[in-house]
């Protein structure tokens, strides 16, 4: 299953397809579930004992304010 991780570090809209075509001839759509961790909470996954979890953690949304707590809390 493909799945695609956006980490940005500003909110961004993407699409979940990729195309590739010609104006005479469609080549390819490929199709894929996203994971945009900038719209993810930080604290849904902080007791997870998932280490890609942890991993992708500090480029999860998260206030300014909350900055020094989510880099404790890792």
């Amino acid at each position: 299953m493909p799945i695609v991780v956006f980490s940005y570090d500003e909110n961004k809209t993407e699409k979940t397809e990729y195309m590739i075509s010609f104006p005479f001839f469609h080549v390819l759509t490929f199709n894929f579930l996203m994971l945009e961790l900038r719209k993810k909470n930080w604290r849904d996954y902080i007791e997870s004992n998932n280490p890609v979890a942890a991993a992708l953690l500090s480029k999860m949304g998260y206030k300014e304010t909350e900055k020094v707590q989510v880099k404790k809390e890792f």
